[in-house]
């Protein structure tokens, strides 16, 4: 009975992106200092040649053919052949660019775009025996011949693993096999001894290899033909064949490492990720309300009871952050993918530019990290296009002809930050502030850098006297600044004439769950983020001081000015608790009527549900069913001035 692969699709799209991606991020290790050791061509070579097997194991002949021409080149390379020129470098990339092509196809089973990879064959094919080659490599026909004793599927699977293993080192152009003795004539650069060490990889002691030189010479080479490496067009042949379990490695440094083919993770679909969280959310709506409950039983009666509901709310805590680390990701894992953005971009520019990254194990929500994406690729492209000077400028300037954007990721507060800094010649202060006023944007008297430098996130702001292919036209930073709204960021920017400058994102831990701190406001109960709290202050009212109608109280060596949540606690002369809250380098304090508890609460969105309610950030469904709202810090803070800088500026 035939087997149906095609619900194997998937997995093989995921994992050729993963070897595409090893290729790109080799390649530009390369493009920046060629001085590998032999293990990172190697690993270059693999990924293609792991390609082109697990394409021809599924059918996708197009990404097979296209990905044996990446080969040979990738070959060539590794065996010193040719040397990773920029040329060389350039034209792995284009296959890269191409064969992520493809495969976007294959997923919108869409058709292949046959006249780009005719062409990717023909740039790769003389870009390997082009200008870049050392010497002429001789080419000489073997003819190899494999008897073995296995029968059925599993002679089929030895067979299919030997042409795969030929077809990664040499044109495979004739094959013969009358059941007992399968033959193949093969063109290549190894001599006989050596093609039949490297096929010792792909056989065992049932099977027997003879390898010998044919007399006649090698001739031109021919189209590739797909089916002399066992690729096929029906599930039937796929069942024969080889099976979609396995795909054996033929470098001898594989086996010689002793690698685990089996790996250490699994890939699960995110919806399921996603149903798990959202039944976690439930557990912990559960363990509220029946905390709630017990909060009304004797101590000492229930002992017993208690104690048991206060482990199970332990064990729900671990349930919870165990289940939310599944979806947590290493932001490098999409900072890598800007080597080779800022690479082309300097390029097409003709400018030079470095990318240095850090904090690339700090951790982020899957879903935040994959909306950040569009953002963190303008900003970087306005930093190279905007910020960086050309070459000449630099040196004209007294800085180095290469300029340096750095992403750098951390965690502070509870809060993810991701900064973009450039040591371009940073943002005109006064060409911004006089652009502001020329569109009728309103600035104070005496605006700061904040207030000018947010005019560049307005829509339709520019600055550029030119309109160019990346920027110019006013569009973009506003976007920017939408995108990371919507996901509860924000987004600031400092910068210094000559310098350059930082534009800082601070993000949200995740989306879904938070510990929160429970806040009685009148009759209301309200959440406050408790990584947002610095501490609690008891406050009577004559703690509290008026200058300009702002109410504020001596803290530390400073002021704090007061947010008072409800008009009674505005009124009442009796005491209150003020929660010292701050984001980023502004602090206040809330002013309360008492603090209930803390919790962790599952997040739900008041625009889906609702709509947008400005100063909260959502809300939340408490264990005695009532709806509690989410306080926003951030919104609260500056709206209305209300917020000031929490360390008082050196004098």
């Amino acid at each position: 009975m035939p087997i149906d692969i095609s619900r194997f699709h998937e997995s093989f799209f995921d994992e050729v992106a993963e070897h595409l991606a090893t290729i790109e991020r080799i390649a530009l290790a390369l493009d920046a200092d060629p001085h590998a050791d032999a293990e990172t061509y190697d690993e270059l070579f693999r990924a293609a040649h792991s390609i082109k097997g697990a394409s021809g194991i599924f059918g996708f002949a197009e990404m097979a053919e296209a990905t044996h021409a990446l080969e040979a080149l990738l070959d060539a390379l590794r065996n010193g052949a040719i040397e990773p020129t920029s040329d060389v470098i350039a034209a792995i990339l284009e296959a890269h660019d191409e064969l992520r092509a493809l495969l976007a196809a294959y997923r919108s089973h869409e058709p292949a775009n046959a006249d780009a990879l005719h062409h990717l064959r023909v740039r790769l094919e003389a870009t390997r025996t082009g200008a870049n080659a050392r010497a002429p490599v001789r080419e000489r026909r073997l003819i190899v011949r494999v008897r073995t004793a296995r029968r059925d599927h599993e002679r089929a699977a030895t067979l299919a693993s030997i042409r795969d293993a030929l077809g990664a080192i040499a044109r495979v152009e004739e094959i013969a096999d009358d059941g007992e003795t399968w033959r193949a004539s093969v063109v290549g650069a190894h001599a006989a001894e050596r093609l039949r060490e490297i096929l010792l990889f792909a056989t065992d002691d049932h099977d027997r290899v003879d390898v010998e030189e044919a007399a006649e010479a090698a001739p031109e080479p021919k189209p590739l033909d797909a089916s002399a490496f066992g690729f096929f067009d029906d599930d039937e042949t796929a069942a024969t064949t080889a099976p979609p379990t396995e795909h054996r490695s033929t470098a001898p440094t594989a086996r010689a490492r002793g690698e685990n083919a089996e790996g250490s993770s699994i890939r699960v679909d995110v919806k399921k990720v996603d149903q798990l969280i959202d039944l976690v959310g439930e557990m912990l709506i559960a363990q509220a309300a029946l905390q709630s409950s017990l909060a009304e039983l004797d101590e000492v009666r229930h002992q017993e009871l208690l104690s048991a509901a206060e482990r199970l709310s332990r064990y729900t805590r671990d349930v919870r952050e165990a289940v939310m680390g599944v979806r947590m990701l290493p932001i490098g894992s999409i900072f890598a993918r800007f080597h080779r953005l800022v690479r082309d971009t300097a390029r097409d520019l003709g400018k030079s530019v470095t990318l240095q990254t850090g904090g690339d194990d700090t951790e982020l929500d899957k879903g935040l990290l994959e909306s950040v994406i569009d953002p963190l690729t303008h900003l970087v492209r306005n930093a190279i296009d905007h910020g960086i000077e050309s070459p000449d400028e630099r040196i004209a300037a007294g800085k180095p002809a290469a300029g340096t954007i750095a992403l750098r990721a951390y965690e502070r507060s509870g809060n993810v930050y991701i900064e973009i800094a450039d040591d371009g010649r940073g943002i005109d202060r006064d060409r911004v502030m006089a652009r502001a006023r020329d569109a009728g944007i309103a600035l104070s008297d005496d605006p700061s850098d904040d207030e000018i430098f947010g005019c560049i996130f307005l829509p339709g702001f520019s600055t550029a006297a030119s309109v160019t292919e990346l920027s110019g036209r006013g569009v973009g930073m506003d976007v920017v600044r939408r995108n990371l709204a919507a996901i509860g960021g924000h987004v600031d920017v400092e910068s210094a004439a000559g310098a350059g400058t930082t534009i800082r994102l601070r993000l949200p831990l995740t989306l879904a769950i938070l510990d929160g701190l429970s806040v009685r406001v009148g009759d209301e109960t309200m959440i406050l983020p408790i990584a947002s709290v610095r501490e609690s202050i008891v406050l009577s009212a004559s703690d509290v001081h008026v200058a300009a109608d702002r109410p504020f109280i001596a803290y530390r060596d400073t002021t704090l000015p007061l947010i008072f949540m409800s008009d009674d606690a505005r009124t009442s002369d009796g005491e209150h608790v003020a929660l010292v809250v701050e984001h980023d380098r502004l602090a206040g304090g809330l002013v309360v009527d008492a603090i209930e508890g803390q919790h962790q609460v599952v997040i739900k969105s008041l625009e889906a549900n609702f709509r947008r309610v400005e100063g909260y950030s959502g809300a939340t469904v408490l264990g005695n069913g009532r709806v509690a709202l989410i306080l926003d810090v951030n919104a609260i803070l500056t709206s209305g001035s209300f917020g000031h800088e929490a360390v008082p500026k050196a004098s």
